[in-house]
This record gives C-alpha cells, structure tokens and sequence, in this order.
C-alpha cells in the first residue's frame, strides 16, 4: 500500500513462522526499508493470505490475514506508520468472521466516504466471495473500528478474486477467475450505502469477460480518474496476457474497444499474481511473470482529459502558450483551420481538444460544420 513517498509491505517469514510488516522509503530511484516489525500472528498464511491497506485522511494501515493458525479465518489489525518504522495498535488481531478457509485477500481505500473495503473468498462458504467495510477513526493512540455488512460479492466458485476503487463513481470493480463457468474471466461493480454497521455493497450480478481459461489464471483489475476507465488483465486459454479496457455505466462496467494482447511470447499465468496499478495521468503499470523465472513490467497509457459536459465553452483563436492571454471564439463564432470537414455535419469535441464525427465520453457537441475547413460553434 501506498502514501507519499513511502509504502507498507506485508509478508510471511518461514523462520519466524510469523506475520511482519515493514516500511520502505522512496528517493529518486532507491529504495530503503525500515525494520521489520513481527505482529504476533503465526502460521502459514492461506492461499494469498495477507494484505494491507492505508486509510489516508487517519494516517491508519489495516494489516489483513488468514493463517493456518487460526484455521484461515479472517483477522485484521490495525497500525500506524511513523517514520520508518510501524506502530501496531494495542488491541491486536481482531476476527473478523468466524468462518474458516479465507482466502485472495484484499484491502483498498474509498477515498470519498474514507473508509477501507475489504475482500476475501471464503472456501466455506460456497468458495464465494465476501466483502466488508472497516472505517478507521481517531488521529492518535489506537484507531477505533467500525465494521460494517459481512456479505456475498458473488456466491460463484470463486478463485483469484481482485478488488479496485472508481473515485469518479464511488464504485469498486472486482475481478475474479470463475470455476462455474469453466474458469471464464468475470468481473462486477459494487455500490456503498448507508453508514455505520448498517454500511452495505451491493454488487451487481457478474458478467463474463473471458470465456474458459486456464485453472491457474490470476486476472487483475485497477481504475485510472484521470482516463476514467478499468484496466482487467488476465492470461488467454493459450497463456498470453490479455486486457481489456472497460468504464463505468450505472453500477455497472462495460467493456469499450476490442481485448487486446499485450504479451504473447512467455507464459503470464505462472506465480506470483500478475498485477496492475494506477500510476496517475492515464497510465497503468503491468507486471507478471514470463514463465517461472523471470518478471516483466509494461506501461500501458489510455487517453487523458479534463473534459466534462460543462467545462467546454469554445476554442483558442490560435496557439498559445501557458501564461499568455488567449481569445476565445464562443459560441456563435467560428473555428476555422479545420480540414476535411462535411458542411453541415455536426461534429464533437474530442478529449485531446480535436473535433470528430463521434460523439466522445463525455459527449460534447462542437458545432455544425459550414464548409471543409470551419465549425460555427454551438455546443448546445
């Protein structure tokens, strides 16, 4: 988990047998860790059986695991990050379900009702999904908890579960690899409501991505606000990597453009998890493994823009540079230097500031094209 220059990193050490977490500091291009601090949970964690998250506005971590010690049932613990070293709180693991066999762990922040969600599959419980939010309150001493609704995000035979948060919509999509559907790729949105213990998700039925894939596939998802889009990736039947581009609609995603391969050379599907991760300005960072023995890293940038249905109030007489007083030719005047125009076709502002035939998302009107190479500008 991530917040300013510095991350938290939850792991399991064998010679210990024990739950640590730690704090690694960012300059430039090194990295450098604090020490290790032992948080007293023991035994081997479940399958994909710790993570970690970071409530911002309390500057509090939430540690998450499931261990062989505890029979996998889901427990959490909270702490505070100093410097360069962790503060665990004096209240200690806390269960969170009585349920055993916990497992694909996940923590992620909701930065607009500041609150953490977390994610696990559940082999007891139908192997399905489940999902409760924990609210961290307090800026000193120990955080206090308030937990809302332990409940199903899918009751499907669920493997690989993966969570992220849409700040645009205050949505979370969830990816997972679906045993029920011979190992296809299914994804879904939640939607938070109501506070307190009453704090609820309510999911939307999932809807496949990928048709039957491979029983060792570990998709991965995370939301972009500045291109405000999904990015899900997945390994193919045939062990490529894959993604697929999807944005927000109701409480629901859809897929936008056609899947693409963005490895086809080395197999994706091997351990660890491949992942992907929001790195600001439209641009999405890919990791996974090629094969057993080696790991890659991609970036993958999707358009950007401040365009909103509001904001659009005309164009630039001519080309500016920042600082400079421009003019600007609004509505009822016209833009010319076009080319190729249909006159009288009605065209849309792009979200790189271009005009085209297709409307955009959001959808703005630019005007009506009067001849091959100038719009009269009327958004309306």
């Amino acid at each position: 988990t991530l917040f300013r220059s510095r991350f938290a990193i939850i792991f399991h050490t064998s010679s210990a047998n024990e739950i640590e977490v730690q704090i690694g500091s960012v300059s430039g291009t090194s990295i450098t860790y604090g020490t290790a601090v032992a948080t007293g949970y023991t035994g081997n964690p479940g399958d994909y059986g710790t993570a970690i998250g970071y409530q911002s506005n309390v500057n509090g971590l939430l540690l998450f695991g499931s261990t062989s010690g505890a029979s996998d049932r889901p427990y959490y613990h909270t702490a505070r990050p100093s410097g360069t070293t962790v503060n665990l709180s004096s209240t200690g693991w806390v269960q969170l379900e009585s349920s055993s066999g916990a497992h694909d762990l996940n923590v992620v922040e909701n930065t607009t009702d500041n609150e953490l969600l977390l994610t696990w599959i559940s082999s007891n419980q139908q192997n399905g999904g489940r999902s409760c939010t924990l609210k961290l309150a307090g800026s000193s001493g120990n955080h206090s908890v308030t937990k809302g609704q332990n409940e199903y995000i899918s009751n499907q035979n669920q493997y690989r579960g993966r969570v992220c948060y849409n700040s645009d919509d205050n949505v979370y999509g969830y990816i997972f690899r679906n045993a029920d559907q011979s190992n296809a790729i299914s994804q879904c949105c939640g939607t938070p409501s109501g506070s307190g213990t009453g704090r609820t998700i309510s999911w939307t039925t999932y809807a496949n991505v990928y048709g039957a894939a491979a029983s060792t596939n570990k998709p991965n998802i995370a939301y972009s606000a500045a291109a405000s889009r999904y990015l899900l990736i997945y390994g193919a039947s045939n062990n490529n990597g894959r993604w697929f581009v999807y944005k927000q609609s109701g409480t629901s995603m859809v897929a936008e453009g056609s899947e693409g391969t963005y490895e086809s050379s080395v197999s994706t599907i091997a351990n660890p998890y491949m992942s992907v991760l929001d790195i600001g300005n439209g641009k999405f960072a890919v990791t996974y493994p090629g094969g057993t023995s080696a790991g890659y890293a991609l970036v993958r940038q999707l358009p950007s823009t401040n365009l909103t249905t509001e904001n659009f109030i005309g164009f630039a007489s001519a080309s500016y540079s920042n600082g400079q007083t421009a003019t600007i030719n609004i509505v009822g005047n016209t833009i010319g230097g076009q080319s190729s125009l249909t006159p009288g076709q009605r065209y849309y502002v792009a979200g790189d500031g271009t005009v085209s035939l297709t409307a955009g998302d959001p959808e703005v009107i630019a005007g009506t094209a009067i001849s091959s190479t100038t719009i009269l500008i009327k958004p309306q």
